[in-house]
């Protein structure tokens, strides 16, 4: 009973955030043109804030250790292996080619920063979010560069190469990577931040988990699910159920326990990325499909995290 308390603790506050979020758009008081506006925000502002002010003041020894560099090949072997797959699983089951690269975006991209970051800091702790930020810096790339690969695999070949040069130099001005290593900068080098610049940033870091859960929240709307529900219910499946059982159960038995074990469930038990949207609209892709695929796992992902964060308090 403890766990569970424990458990449901550390995750429902998120989800009634996102609640939150739902109800304040179906009365009108935010709207489309907030969302996007606040997600600006939190992506160029308050999450390279937060991010910043977890890398730069932790120890770089103990953070790059065995156990940290164990963990970050895992998640890319692990993200790469899955990513084929589901090319494989998508080439076979899906016919409409433009429904393909949001379907595999769908299963490996991960919403490990907002949601992830928001279960690793309740149930672990500041140091396991340090953690999860170093962590960061090799994943967004991978996960720019796969959703890059399934948006562009199935279509004309002209199309793709411009879409890939643009991807390629976006990732570059990705201000969660210019953030994060800005803050091993700082770490390496023992800088210390006057307080009154310390206080800013912190403060606007704490605006990144109450407003980008709020835009989850109003993002929701049944008609972007149900032209294409079964799709994203085959999805859904594999990303909050499947997905977190085969990787949990791997990174047991190689020996992974504590923080480090429950990052690695967080990471594939968090609902799909909301930039997948926004990537497969740009590139031309079945854009609904891509937000009714971020509806399903979001809604769905509550029971699955709560009862795969009981277990795993159980294990360990």
């Amino acid at each position: 009973m403890d766990n569970i308390i424990f458990t449901i603790n550390g995750v429902l506050p998120i989800f009634l955030v996102i609640l939150i979020g739902y109800i304040l758009k179906r009365l009108k008081l935010i709207n489309d043109e907030f969302v996007k506006k606040a997600t600006k925000i939190v992506f160029k502002v308050s999450l390279p804030c937060m991010i910043f002010q977890s890398v730069s003041g932790v120890n770089t020894k103990e953070l790059f250790s065995s156990e940290i560099v164990n963990l970050i090949l895992f998640l890319l072997i692990t993200n790469i292996i899955l990513f084929l797959l589901s090319i494989l699983l998508a080439g076979k089951i899906v016919r409409d080619f433009r429904a393909r690269g949001p379907f595999v975006q769908g299963i490996v991209r991960t919403n490990f920063v907002i949601i992830g970051y928001s279960l690793i800091l309740n149930l672990f702790g500041e140091v396991a979010l340090a953690k999860a930020a170093l962590l960061t810096a090799f994943l967004v790339p991978i996960y720019n560069i796969m959703a890059v690969i399934a948006l562009t695999v199935f279509m004309p070949k002209e199309e793709s190469q411009n879409n890939v040069r643009v991807t390629l130099v976006n990732l570059a001005k990705n201000p969660l990577i210019i953030s994060i290593f800005i803050g091993l900068i700082f770490a390496s080098l023992h800088i210390q931040i006057p307080t009154f610049i310390h206080n800013t940033i912190e403060y606007t870091g704490q605006l990144t988990l109450p407003l980008s859960l709020i835009c989850i929240g109003a993002f929701f709307s049944w008609d972007k699910v149900k032209d294409n529900f079964n799709y994203a219910l085959i999805v859904t499946f594999l990303k909050i159920i499947v997905n977190p059982i085969i990787m949990l159960t791997i990174a047991y038995y190689l020996g992974f326990r504590g923080d480090s074990l429950g990052i690695i469930l967080i990471a594939f038990a968090s609902p799909t990325a909301i930039s997948s949207f926004a990537m497969s609209d740009a590139m031309d892709n079945d854009s609904q499909l891509a937000a009714a695929i971020i509806i399903l796992t979001t809604a769905c992902s509550i029971v699955s995290i709560i009862v795969g964060i009981n277990i795993l308090v159980g294990l360990t």
